[in-house]
């Protein structure tokens, strides 16, 4: 739980429209000693402009500016759903700020194009795919450099799951079938009730 509120006059107060940005109001008020995250400060923002209208109003009359306009955010977890996902698929906002990302950041870019590949090598199933893949990250500026040094420690497994149309799918899948109809029986039946649950299904 942040501690926005304790901030809350100062914020009214201090932004500008056109001059002073989100980012440097939460820079500003961590340094007194707000614990929130950017993206959680960006929210408070947007419903503090929603809800006190007036107050702002008020505030940017005096001063002759125009209210502030609700910044969006993106989640990193998102951001990262976002980029592995088909372009097409994605709705036209996340889209829009995705291929300014990209415009903006040539690193980011360079990081999902590399973790798409490493997605396709699966599919492809090509003898050499992923020395290829690994030679590229390594010499990327991206964080996925360290992922690709560490899979060299044990080159020849991690590469047979990419050569090799043999797994262990089934197998796994099976456990994690019995695991979900064990989970809501554990400790109120026996394994005669298991048995069958599993036989049902």
């Amino acid at each position: 739980m942040s501690n926005f509120d304790k901030f809350r006059e100062y914020v009214i107060k201090n932004y500008k429209p056109g001059i002073t940005t989100y980012r440097q109001l939460h820079q500003a008020i961590i340094a007194d000693g707000f614990n929130g995250k950017y993206t959680s400060f960006c929210d408070r923002m947007n419903q503090l402009l929603k809800g006190d209208e007036m107050l702002f109003e008020t505030e940017h009359t005096i001063r002759g500016l125009k209210p502030p306009p609700n910044v969006k955010t993106w989640l990193v977890t998102k951001l990262s759903f976002m980029a592995l996902s088909d372009p097409v698929k994605l709705n036209p906002l996340d889209k829009k700020f995705l291929d300014f990302l990209f415009s903006y950041c040539g690193i980011i870019k360079e990081a999902a194009e590399l973790a798409n590949q490493f997605k396709k090598l699966f599919q492809i199933k090509e003898v050499g795919s992923l020395q290829k893949w690994i030679d590229r990250a390594i010499k990327s500026e991206s964080g996925l450099k360290t992922f690709a040094k560490g899979i060299l420690s044990d080159f020849q497994a991690v590469d047979q799951a990419f050569v090799s149309t043999i797994s262990n799918g089934q197998v796994e899948g099976q456990v994690n079938k019995l695991k979900t109809i064990k989970r809501p029986m554990y400790g109120r039946a026996g394994f005669e009730l298991l048995r069958t649950m599993i036989l049902a299904n």
